[in-house]
């Protein structure tokens, strides 16, 4: 679990100091061996159901179940990495902060290193190192708890029936304005580390341990309560349409779709325009007259801009052109004589 809040560093937290000679990985700070230490380089944020859980001494002090009993599958539930409560490199969860820290310089044949561990506890709460690890601090709210109830049953053997026996039972009830004893999240970290973490809480944190720090433009991103969150000037949206562009293109669409249905409308009255002009100028002398269209076919004819029945033209005769020779009708046959000896020959008539 990870949430983008990030765990402050408390104003007074301690720094204990100690010196020892060796490389990093053993002892140090408060004692706690490093090896085999899972990191925490990510913001943990606890459920609501882990910081409720408290159980109410018989010294009016409510205890985290996490220091009450670290067996219990509820408190390894809620840790980040089950029953591990200790993180190398690491940052306080969500909710917690630094209450003391530790530094241990490290000194080798050629190198000197600078290792921290700290005590991270619940917002408000102070850590003790003496004699056990624990964040100190007060419930003022009404809170759920745990209260350990013992009764008194009376024996049923009628061969002893003075001898009583005790039950012991877990109740829950609410309190409030009462001592409240958490154990606290440690982690470690080396001025390498700086880089691993949020660069606003590895900027503060390096800042209040006086080391040096430049912020890398790859480090993990986050928040620190009570400075300005950092930003960027490009952007990370996934890449798609731009919320807008549509409702842009109508706009700068619509006015020129206007102007070219305006510029053709133009186009079609100039083109009709000298159509009718050109119609009008048309020589009417290229038609034949029309003789009775009106009567004999009741047909009329569009010319000049007017509905006519017959046109004004009057046709120039023209002449057929004589393509070809004249030529004379052939006699085939030559003229004969009748014959006189006919019985119906003519006979000259007597003019008497």
């Amino acid at each position: 679990m990870s949430s983008t809040a990030l765990s402050t560093l408390e104003d007074d937290f301690t720094i204990v100091t100690t010196t020892k000679t060796g490389r990093p990985g053993g002892l140090r700070g408060f004692g706690i061996p490093t090896k085999n230490l899972e990191p925490l380089t990510t913001v943990f944020t606890y459920e609501a159901s882990c910081l409720g859980n408290w159980t109410l001494h018989e010294d009016e002090t409510l205890y985290s179940t996490k220091v009450d009993d670290k067996h219990d599958d509820g408190w390894s539930a809620c840790q980040p990495l089950k029953y591990q409560a200790t993180y190398s490199p690491g940052l306080c969860p969500s909710g917690y902060s630094i209450a003391k820290a530790a530094m241990t310089l490290l000194f080798d044949t050629d190198a000197t290193f600078k290792e921290w561990n700290a005590l991270c506890c619940p917002s408000g709460f102070k850590a003790i190192v003496d004699p056990l690890s624990q964040c100190i601090g007060s419930v003022s709210t009404a809170v759920g708890a745990w209260v350990t109830a013992t009764f008194n049953m009376n024996s049923t053997d009628e061969l002893d029936p003075v001898n009583t026996t005790q039950r012991t039972v877990m109740t829950r009830t609410y309190v409030s304005s009462k001592a409240a004893v958490v154990e606290p999240l440690v982690v470690m970290w080396q001025s390498t580390d700086l880089s691993k973490f949020p660069s606003a809480y590895a900027t503060a944190l390096a800042k209040r341990l006086d080391v040096t720090y430049t912020p890398s433009t790859s480090a993990t991103p986050g928040h620190l309560a009570g400075l300005p969150e950092a930003t960027s000037d490009i952007s990370t949206a996934p890449s798609g349409p731009v919320p807008g562009t549509g409702l842009l293109g109508i706009i700068v669409g619509f006015p020129v779709l206007i102007v070219v249905l305006i510029a053709v409308l133009v186009g079609f009255l100039i083109r009709r325009r000298r159509r009718r002009i050109r119609t009008a100028c048309t020589d009417k002398n290229a038609l034949p007259e029309l003789e009775d269209q009106e009567t004999k076919q009741g047909r009329t004819w569009f010319l000049g801009g007017r509905w006519r029945s017959e046109t004004d033209s009057k046709p120039v005769p023209g002449e057929l052109a004589a393509s070809h020779d004249p030529r004379e009708l052939c006699a085939q046959n030559e003229p004969g004589e009748m014959d006189a000896r006919s019985e119906r020959s003519l006979v000259e008539l007597d003019g008497s």
